[in-house]
């Protein structure tokens, strides 16, 4: 009792110093409670694992662990699958045991058992009051033993192999510990068959989460997975524990007074039936994670903003790899305010080399797999087949990657990363999902709801798979699915938002080519196309279709339908976009791109009544802020260099002192408080074009 009580008053100090500290200037590095505040992807994981508690089999009691390092965020996940399981009320009932309140074997028995029963008896359930009685009788019976391994020999559980040296008990002292079990009480035995008579009358499952066990000591380690081992095969019931694998191995194996882990891992083998390993964090979702908190952090300081390309180079070329858990970013922001105020606060592969380094980690792997490393190799050759590259000089093109993908195979990295997390990147569409899309690009209806559903991420991921179905296209639908697809373009992005990033436009261009040259004829190739011009819905979206079509192409092989009748739809495009009004070009994607291309050379004959319009006038300046991106040598952080890159048209269509006379009105007449960040960046911008600066070349 005595070092429960330090241990108690040790946490309650730090609870108490938390609360001398400012929460402004804290991070906290607490579990999240609910799903909403799911931050890393892993709410489907969570609900993967309540699914298998709720619908595995449990007639014999079934043990569950989710593993993963300290700072992981395993409690998180435990969270999350409360929440899930909470949904089901009826079905299952959620206890909580913490074995941090309690030490020793006896305390640890007698509450376990003494908490259990309490909250079934809490629950005014009768089969459960009926389960509390008996467990309550059955803790008290075995709490003066208090060797919870001599108890298990008692009971004739199996302790064979590494279990037989965990337990470290001989048959001849399990029978001692039977022996002195008093007589005028019902057998261990008899007690523990009407237990399980009384759990398996229960009507729901019973699921106790035990979390934190690599916190404790290792004989507390040991004491907690003896406990679960006695009671792990209760009718109904489901264990769920949470701990760092390598810790419990290692508290398991110093039974043997060598911390022998390999017997540690076989014992802990014979517990826990079904394993879950927590999904590694990706990187990018830690950098962002702990960029929002440094911003944070940065703005309560008397320091500079950030200058996020030099954070870009420090981060990618010196920290990232310090950062592998929540928990560590949670201590650096955590530290990070104090050593910014005393150093800045008022107060005082592709080359040789890599593909070496590469090698050397994939060779590092295999050795791993110690005399299995023959094996193991071959299995990746043919799970994995880029691994072959280790081996001898093999290259893969993209169109393999897109059929692992479409064939679902792991050797596709998203492939894998589902099979490993449960979970699919954000933006990244399940293979089902994709798949029922292409069913339904000949009936309209269909397909419109299917991506109007879609968010602009996902709707761009749908174009990108669509390519490597192209096999799989239905009959006659090349009408249909080229008019709906065409139509939202509205939804995809403007801007690359890296360097190596495709222009977004393409993924529609490439999608639509594809369709068209499912057509051999080239004039029923243009009948569908013009087909298609004539019930398009927006300017925007019938320069898209031209485009696709080969317009502007500089080679034949990519014009797809005869040139004079392109260039027919393209001046009755040019047309209406001249008879456009304002307010129609204001609705427009493409109204700087397409202004620009329709009037040419000349003046647009209504200049003045277009540019009287401010809605026209800033969605024009939207519509032409381009963005590009570049590096500098030794850097791996990306420049933005924002334009407007057809400023010096505008002058000539609108004529260049009215446009230089406008432009400087709607600067002065916007709130210099704006709420829209991006709509200020873009006058500021203005602002500096009117003044002479143009981007360097």
């Amino acid at each position: 009792m005595q070092r429960i009580g330090r241990r108690w008053r040790a946490e309650k100090k730090k609870e108490d110093d938390a609360e001398k500290v400012d929460a402004g200037q804290v991070v906290r590095d607490a579990p999240i409670e609910k799903r909403g505040d799911d931050r890393f992807g892993r709410a489907a994981f969570a609900d993967a694992i309540a699914q298998h508690i709720l619908e595995g089999n449990v007639s014999e009691g079934a043990v569950v662990a989710v593993m993963g390092p300290w700072g992981s965020g395993k409690t998180s996940v435990l969270n999350m699958i409360r929440e899930a399981l909470s949904d089901r009320p009826g079905d299952v009932e959620v206890l909580d045991f913490n074995p941090w309140y309690f030490s020793g074997t006896q305390q640890l028995v007698e509450h376990f058992f003494g908490d259990i029963a309490a909250r079934f008896t809490e629950s005014k359930d009768p089969k459960l009051t009926k389960a509390a009685t008996a467990l309550k009788q059955y803790g008290r019976l075995v709490r003066p033993v208090g060797q919870l391994a001599a108890i298990l020999g008692a009971l004739g559980v199996p302790v064979v192999g590494a279990a037989g040296g965990v337990l470290g008990k001989s048959a001849e002292a399990a029978k001692g510990v039977a022996d002195t079990l008093d007589n005028e009480t019902r057998s261990i035995k008899a007690l523990r068959s009407e237990v399980k008579k009384a759990f398996s009358s229960i009507g729901k499952r019973v699921v106790i989460v035990l979390d934190d066990l690599d916190r404790l000591r290792a004989d507390e380690i040991r004491d907690i997975v003896r406990l679960v081992r006695l009671v792990a095969d209760l009718p109904n019931t489901v264990y769920l524990l949470a701990f760092d694998r390598h810790r419990v191995e290692q508290a398991l194996g110093e039974e043997f007074g060598t911390g022998d882990q390999d017997a540690g891992r076989n014992y802990l083998e014979k517990i826990v039936e079904v394993s879950f390993d927590l999904p590694a964090i990706r990187s990018d979702d830690l950098a962002q994670m702990l960029s929002t908190g440094l911003d944070g952090i940065v703005a309560r300081t008397a320091c500079r903003p950030l200058n996020k390309r030099d954070w870009a180079n420090f981060f990618g070329l010196g920290m990232r790899g310090l950062f592998t858990t929540p928990r560590d970013v949670h201590r650096y922001l955590n530290a990070l305010p104090v050593a910014i105020e005393l150093l800045t606060g008022t107060n005082r592969g592709e080359d040789a080399k890599e593909q070496e380094r590469l090698r050397k980690q994939y060779d590092d792997l295999l050795d791993r797999a110690g005399k299995h490393r023959e094996a193991i190799d071959g299995l990746n050759s043919h799970l994995f087949p880029t691994t072959r590259r280790f081996r001898r000089n093999v290259g893969f093109a993209g169109w393999q990657l897109e059929g692992w993908k479409r064939e679902r195979r792991v050797a596709h990295p998203d492939v894998l990363r589902f099979y490993l997390e449960r979970t699919l990147p954000s933006g990244v569409l399940p293979a089902r999902v994709v798949t029922e899309i292409v069913a339904k690009l000949g009936d309209e209806a269909a397909l419109v709801a299917a991506l109007d559903a879609l968010s602009p991420e996902q709707f761009e991921n749908a174009l990108d798979r669509l390519r490597s179905h192209e096999d799989e296209y239905p009959a006659g639908c090349v009408g249909v699915a080229l008019r709906v697809l065409v139509d939202r373009v509205s939804r995809i992005r403007r801007h690359t938002v890296h360097f190596f990033d495709m222009p977004p436009i393409w993924r529609l261009w490439l999608v639509g080519k594809s369709l068209l040259s499912r057509i051999e004829n080239l004039d029923e190739r243009m009948d569908v196309v013009r087909g298609v011009f004539e019930k398009l819905s927006s300017l925007s979206a019938k320069w898209a279709l031209l485009m696709t079509a080969g317009y502007r192409a500089e080679q034949d092989e990519h014009i797809l339908v005869p040139k004079d009748e392109l260039e027919a739809l393209a001046e009755e495009l040019r047309a209406q976009v001249i008879a456009s009004t304002a307010a129609q070009l204001a609705e427009e994607r493409e109204a700087a791109l397409l202004l620009g291309w329709a009037v040419g050379d000349g003046e647009h004959p209504r200049a003045a009544e277009l540019l009287a319009d401010d809605k026209f006038l800033l969605s024009l300046l939207h519509t032409d802020l381009g963005q590009g991106h570049w590096f500098a040598e030794g850097e791996i952080a990306q420049n933005v260099m924002q334009s407007l890159p057809r400023w010096d048209d505008f002058e000539r269509i609108f004529g260049a002192d009215r446009w230089r006379a406008r432009v400087r009105e709607l600067i002065d007449r916007a709130p210099k408080d704006s709420p829209k960040e991006e709509t200020r960046q873009l006058l500021e911008l203005a602002a500096r074009y009117l003044s002479g600066w143009r981007p360097k070349r």
